[in-house]
């Protein structure tokens, strides 16, 4: 059955978008494997909705499976969605708790396929449990610091829900959803690829490339370098895996992030190295701050070696950073005294 031209409507903004987004993912693919397998999965799941979608608009919607179906592929896609807010949050059963109601959603609509007026909504609402995980998703960016990603977040959260609330408000579903989750996914990338000049993507630190364009900006603001290094990732990835080593520098930053004085930035410059930069800090909070991201991942399983150096006025970037690094693998120097092994 053709569709009408309304319909044809309703496909061309979701359509036209995957489809770019398809193409530009093939020839910009930029990010670790696992933010990439995360669009992909987000992406795979829309066009299935939007295939189960049509063929339930193109039937009239006769057959309630195919809408309870759909339903359910709308909760799917908000999962999927939902997985690439919170990657950085390291909490042991995030991954079961955002899949927890796409599952329920599924549940659901085997009775629904029954009993389509008891447990209809109830789907939907699970649609509502995502935007709320969404939600705290941007609250854990703030909390962190990512003000930038929090927005992008909130916007997402935002036109999520008002597509979702306008299809479930309209009887007969003009799907607006499909178009939202195009959308948000297109945007979401497109942030991606603009702060990959800038930003690395597991941590969401400013990457070497700004360490030395900021180190120039700031050059008479600068206070101090401090040079910071995770101790042990390469055991980590080579006994635990490389989740465990992502896990392991997620939350050093996490740690040395939240203890920046205002006016200081962090950098990832390697692996598991890192810097901060200093501004119009005098030099007792910089000892201060050392000693509280110290303290903090004392609580973790993980630790750290720290080197500050002071920057005076006829210090070069690469003198003081040299310095900051002494200092740095001094300290990791003293810490494997201190625990009687190796420290890497």
């Amino acid at each position: 059955m053709e569709l009408p031209i309304s319909y044809q409507l309703i496909n061309f903004t979701p359509v036209v978008t995957i489809a770019f987004l398809i193409v530009f993912m093939r020839t910009n693919d930029m990010f670790e494997k696992k933010v990439s397998d995360m669009f992909n999965l987000a992406i795979a799941i829309s066009v299935v909705m939007l295939i189960i979608g049509n063929i339930r608009l193109a039937t009239g919607g006769v057959y309630v499976w195919m809408t309870i179906v759909e339903a359910v592929l709308r909760a799917a896609v908000m999962w999927a969605v939902t997985l690439i807010m919170v990657r950085r949050i390291m909490f042991k059963y995030k991954v079961l708790i955002a899949v927890a109601p796409t599952v329920i959603a599924v549940i659901l609509g085997i009775f629904g396929i029954f009993m389509p007026e008891v447990f209809f909504g109830w789907i939907n609402g699970m649609q509502g449990v995502y935007i709320i995980m969404m939600l705290g998703a941007v609250g854990y960016d703030i909390y962190v610091q990512i003000y930038d990603e929090a927005v992008i977040g909130a916007a997402i959260a935002l036109i999520l829900c008002f597509g979702m609330a306008y299809d479930i408000s309209t009887d007969n579903w003009y799907c607006l959803l499909w178009a939202a989750v195009a959308l948000s996914l297109a945007f979401y990338y497109m942030y991606f690829h603009a702060q990959s000049f800038k930003r690395d993507v597991l941590t969401g630190v400013l990457n070497r490339r700004c360490f030395y364009a900021d180190a120039k900006r700031f050059e008479l603001k600068i206070s101090a370098i401090m040079s910071i290094d995770l101790n042990n990732l390469k055991t980590l990835n080579d006994t635990k895996g490389h989740a465990e080593g992502d896990k392991a520098i997620v939350t050093m930053t996490n740690n040395v992030r939240r203890a920046l004085p205002r006016d200081c930035y962090m950098y990832r410059t390697g692996g598991d190295e890192f810097m901060a930069i200093f501004t119009k800090t005098d030099m007792e909070t910089v000892r201060i701050t050392k000693e509280i991201v110290k303290d903090n991942m004392a609580k973790t399983p993980y630790s750290c070696a720290i080197g500050i150096a002071e920057w005076s006025d006829n210090d070069s970037l690469d003198e003081v950073c040299a310095r900051a690094d002494v200092a740095m693998y001094e300290d990791k120097a003293e810490m494997k005294k201190k625990i009687g092994g190796v420290v890497r």
